[in-house]
């Protein structure tokens, strides 16, 4: 188990108490049953997920929207388990993106979900999605992130077509 940031409280739900939350992956929502929030632990009494990357959750002891407005613009934070060989988007920061020849094209500086998949946001201004498509591999052991620089190519030429 490890404690991580799991989402973001972006507003209250309703009068009861409730959050809304960005969720940063949905798959840590699965089971919820306790969360921090401003280091106090809270218990989970229930979470609806969404298809649209948000959750609503209602914590035991938040039981007003007064309360609730409390936590706006916090970090939600859970321990999760990770499988085996598994790291947090947050863990790979700073790994360098090369291309399938092993040469370092830029360096990973953040991962945003707008969506559909996650976006990888590199330090000159490349971008791409996390799909199988442009992601050949992770090494974690060499702290890389392995892309297909074809399609990267083909996408920077849709990118300046638009522009």
């Amino acid at each position: 188990m490890k404690m991580c940031e799991i989402g973001k409280v972006t507003k209250p739900q309703g009068f009861n108490g409730e959050l809304r939350v960005q969720m940063f992956d949905a798959s840590f929502f699965d089971n919820l049953k306790e969360v921090y929030l401003k280091n106090q632990k809270y218990s989970v009494l229930r979470c609806v997920t969404k298809t649209n990357g948000f959750a609503s959750i209602k914590l035991k002891g938040v039981e007003t929207l007064a309360q609730a407005e409390n936590f706006r613009n916090f970090n939600l934070s859970a321990q999760v388990e990770l499988k085996e060989n598994e790291l947090l988007t947050d863990e790979i920061i700073g790994f360098d993106v090369c291309d399938s020849k092993g040469k370092k094209l830029d360096v990973l500086l953040e991962v945003n979900n707008y969506g559909s998949a996650d976006i990888f946001e590199c330090a000159n201004k490349l971008s791409f999605p996390y799909t199988d498509e442009f992601v050949i591999n992770i090494d974690y052991k060499n702290k890389q992130i392995i892309v297909d620089e074809q399609m990267l190519e083909e996408e920077s030429v849709k990118e300046e077509s638009i522009k």
